[in-house]
């Protein structure tokens, strides 16, 4: 049976701690799921609790321990896909990837192709291209941005 302090406290945090999946997250199966997650969480370790932090910073901080499990999980559940072969799964990565790849604007392409595969270091690669090594690092950054992206719509 729920204390009806935990009640009170569930009722009044419950639509901020589902906004704070909302900001996070656009699927909103796994908000509404994140924020049972995180309410149960609350209701368990209400008890330890001990009022050095306002409330809602200790719920927040459970709801980021929830999020952080969740992105950790998705990420180990996509090195793991279930294939039986190992093969298969390095197969559909190395697909992804090159999709990823070909969508890319030329410029970054070729700083892809340059670090990526033929191993130039980023001084060479500004000197190459005539750019300062501060703006390649950032394409790299920028680059490493948009695979990422890709993967997490598509993978």
């Amino acid at each position: 049976m729920i204390d009806e302090k935990i009640g009170r406290t569930i009722e009044e945090y419950e639509e901020r701690i589902e906004g704070f999946f909302r900001k996070k997250i656009n699927n909103i199966e796994d908000i509404e799921d994140l924020t049972q997650d995180a309410i149960i969480a609350v209701i368990q370790s209400y008890s330890r609790f001990q009022s050095r932090s306002l409330i809602s910073t200790w719920i927040y901080g459970i709801c980021r321990n929830v999020l952080n499990s969740y992105f950790y999980k998705k990420t180990r559940d996509r090195k793991n896909p279930g294939f039986a072969d190992k093969e298969e799964a390095g197969l559909l990565e190395k697909t992804l990837l090159k999709i990823a790849i070909d969508r890319l604007p030329p410029r970054f392409e070729t700083i892809y192709d340059l670090f990526y595969v033929k191993k130039y270091s980023i001084k060479e690669i500004g000197k190459l291209l005539e750019k300062p090594e501060g703006t390649i690092k950032y394409y790299l950054y920028e680059l490493r941005g948009r695979i990422k992206r890709y993967y997490n719509e598509n993978g």
